[in-house]
């Protein structure tokens, strides 16, 4: 087809044309700025030490009493975001089901949930107890707010575990520093035994060299062991009233959050819009490239038609 006649071919359909261009414009706009926009927001925190939940106490001494290690600590973290407890808090509270487009009533319906939302959520290690958490989808404010109430139910959960190792800490030390009173008794008996021992031979005159050193030396042992007892002891009454005291006030922080997610703003309305209008009018052009390509066809096909006919 000539150009001329190429022309005045688009000219006739300009109206179809102008449609066309608006349809796929609209539709690039909705693609673009809405469906398959992507808006991310972070939110940044600490994962508490055991030495940091008492500067007051030695930290040798609350490292032995709360074991958890930052490696165990990170760990149950990343466990607990992409566990069945905060899926299910996640989905009823922002109503996620609706949210996406899944059919309650789908068999399939919570797997499919889950594959979303593990594609949604994504936990980065910083450092050794600094975490990122960034969660992802088409609503800027739907972002943050799911990151902030992740954080939130996070440092719930993970209180709540560290509580109940606290409760049965409490329960050993209890049980520890009443064995180690009963130690600190019965060698306070055998010191008393030893200096009974020691008068009766200094009034009876029969103590010699030899017995004198035997009970010196068992008097170390026993004063030595004393003093080792008192040390547990002190240490054992301290950690049980910081634990009890802890519990008590419910001033356990497992989680520290230094910046909270806010939504994503992107402001490029303008370039979406020059971008949709790009796409739009190659989609109008190949859509009448191919009318014309078919007319030309079905032209040839006439014409193929009218000479067999002829002859």
């Amino acid at each position: 087809m000539p150009s001329i006649e190429l022309f005045k071919y688009f000219l006739q359909k300009k109206t179809y044309i102008l449609i066309l261009l608006i349809i796929f414009t609209l539709i690039g706009f909705y693609c673009t700025h809405y469906l398959f926009r992507n808006y991310k927001s972070t939110t940044g925190f600490f994962v508490s030490s055991p030495s940091e939940l008492g500067s007051n106490i030695p930290e040798k001494v609350v490292f032995n009493v709360l074991t958890d290690e930052n490696a165990i600590l990170t760990n149950r973290i990343f466990r607990i975001c992409h566990s069945d407890s905060m899926y299910q808090h996640l989905i009823s509270t922002f109503n996620l089901y609706k949210v996406y487009n899944i059919n309650v009533n789908d068999s399939f319906a919570y797997p499919k949930m889950v594959r979303k939302l593990t594609s949604k959520i994504k936990l980065k290690k910083v450092s050794a107890n600094f975490i990122d958490l960034t969660v992802s989808s088409n609503d800027p404010y739907l972002s943050a707010n799911m990151a902030n109430e992740i954080t939130r139910k996070l440092n719930e959960i993970n209180s709540n575990i560290l509580k109940n190792n606290i409760s049965n800490k409490i329960d050993f030390y209890l049980k520890l520093s009443e064995k180690l009173n009963e130690e600190f008794e019965k060698n306070n008996q055998i010191m008393n035994q030893l200096f009974d021992e020691l008068m009766n031979h200094k009034n009876n005159k029969t103590l010699t060299i030899n017995q004198s050193e035997e009970i010196y030396n068992r008097l170390l042992g026993v004063t030595s062991s004393m003093n080792s007892t008192v040390d547990k002891f002190v240490n054992s009454k301290v950690m049980s009233d910081f634990i009890l005291q802890r519990v008590i006030d419910d001033s356990i922080e497992s989680i520290v959050v230094t910046n909270k997610a806010i939504p994503e703003v992107k402001s490029d309305l303008f370039l979406n819009l020059v971008l949709s209008l790009i796409l739009g009018l190659i989609a109008t052009i190949l859509i009448m490239c191919s009318a014309v390509l078919v007319d030309q066809i079905r032209n040839i096909g006439k014409q193929n038609s009218a000479a067999n006919v002829s002859i």
